[in-house]
């Protein structure tokens, strides 16, 4: 995540040739693409100037990471071009830890009048920039945000209210950042616990048993399904059942957010 500095304050210096969020966002992309490329050369010229023969992993390493320079020469993110590369070849250059190959979240923080009327200097060019990139994006006001976090309950939806949005930031980053990693949640409910999983968006009722526990993959028999939603609605797993609400499913049925799952498995 990129936190970009908008906000108006003569006490707080800004970064360092970064006086508009635009120009802190560029200079940290190019650092992020020279850094990348310093890393992809560097492994390069080693596996080049082995004084052996490579083997064929080594072989196909060299081979991505050349299509892979030239990517980051052209002063492009990897990520921009992620569709060229399966996930095996994704695999075989992970150690390197990439930045410009992982998902990216930027996050404006704004101070509150900048927030109120939703501009801020150099805006669109962030936008574009984030569009162009295929990066996450979203707005805060960092001074807000504490000022909520410190309210009580009660007063904090009232204050909420009064400024016209339904979420805290916090809140927001969350939902965003799920969904820029391609991540769900769902849920198990017992008499004694209910626990909210991360589960890989497009993953079937088997995976997420498996999350669980691998034993409920391994003896997965079916699942049972209902939504949050309508568990809030009706306010019991009976009402649910009896609206017709709650469906019986096979192992490759893709879960939704929000779905609370419960495993039927023997072992």
């Amino acid at each position: 995540m990129l936190v970009l500095r908008a906000f108006e304050n003569e006490s707080v210096p800004y970064p360092e040739k970064g006086d508009t969020p635009f120009s802190q966002l560029k200079l940290t992309l190019d650092e992020f693409i020279f850094r990348d490329l310093e890393v992809v050369t560097n492994r390069i010229e080693k596996l080049e100037n082995a004084k052996r023969k490579l083997d064929n992993k080594e072989e196909n390493e060299l081979k991505i990471l050349k299509i892979m320079r030239e990517i980051l020469e052209n002063e492009k993110f990897l990520s921009q071009h992620r569709e060229e590369f399966s996930e095996d070849q994704i695999k075989l250059v992970s150690s390197f830890s990439l930045v410009t190959l992982k998902p990216i979240v930027v996050a404006v923080n704004l101070d509150e009048n900048q927030f109120t009327n939703d501009n801020y200097p150099s805006k669109d060019d962030v936008l574009k920039l984030c569009k162009n990139y295929n990066f996450a994006y979203l707005q805060l006001c960092g001074q807000l945000e504490k000022e909520i976090s410190e309210l009580p309950e009660e007063e904090r939806l009232e204050f909420l209210k009064e400024l016209g949005i339904e979420e805290t930031g916090i809140e927001r980053l969350s939902k965003t950042m799920y969904n820029q990693l391609g991540l769900i949640s769902f849920f198990t409910v017992g008499k004694d616990e209910v626990r909210a999983w991360t589960l890989r968006k497009g993953s079937s009722a088997v995976d997420a048993a498996g999350v669980i526990h691998t034993d409920l993959a391994r003896g997965f028999i079916k699942a049972e399904i209902m939504k949050y939603e309508d568990l809030v609605k009706f306010g019991s797993e009976k009402e649910v059942k009896e609206k017709g609400l709650m469906k019986l499913v096979g192992k490759d049925y893709i879960v939704q957010d929000g779905d609370i799952i419960t495993v039927r498995f023997n072992v």
